[in-house]
């Protein structure tokens, strides 16, 4: 898509699993059901986000988020969520 186009957006989600927790469910990755956490809607574990609004000029740019599990936790499940509007 290209960077004039203001209708794109994408975002990393994360989520922290353990023992204890259920496996997340179709609906809860796409935001309509609670986390865990009891977070919810297209915010929700949200670690990183990017837009039409953001550029790099065309130069390749490194970015990291660093996540580190809380006690309890042994596992991680990432979501990348990609939003298009295609009517405007």
């Amino acid at each position: 898509m290209p960077v004039s186009d203001p209708s794109w957006a994408y975002s990393f989600h994360a989520v922290c699993g353990g023992a204890n927790v259920q496996n997340l469910t179709a609906r809860q990755m796409a935001g309509l059901d609670a986390l865990p956490d009891g977070t919810q809607g297209e915010s929700a574990a949200r670690v990183a986000q990017y837009d039409s609004r953001k550029t790099t000029a065309g130069k390749y740019e490194e970015s990291a988020k660093e996540i580190t599990l809380p006690d309890g936790a042994d596992t991680i499940t990432l979501q990348r969520h990609l939003v298009h509007d295609a009517t405007t």
